[in-house]
């Protein structure tokens, strides 16, 4: 009798689908929190490069007159 309990508790609750969109919700958050801080983070990398070049580009710049 309590093996069959236990089983009809199991079966309902895999059965239930009543906090899978809380599920859904987390995971799609998590991942647009991820592809944010990489973007940050590629941005934020890229920026000193290009300040670079550019300083280096307006030294060597000569007005053609």
């Amino acid at each position: 009798m309590e093996n069959r309990v236990y089983k009809t508790r199991v079966t309902r609750f895999i059965n239930a689908e009543d906090g899978a969109i809380t599920v859904d919700w987390i995971v799609l958050t998590a991942t647009l929190v991820a592809l944010g801080m990489a973007a940050v983070f590629y941005a934020t990398s890229s920026v000193p490069d290009v300040a670079d070049n550019t300083a280096d580009y307006m030294k060597n710049y000569q007005v053609s007159q």
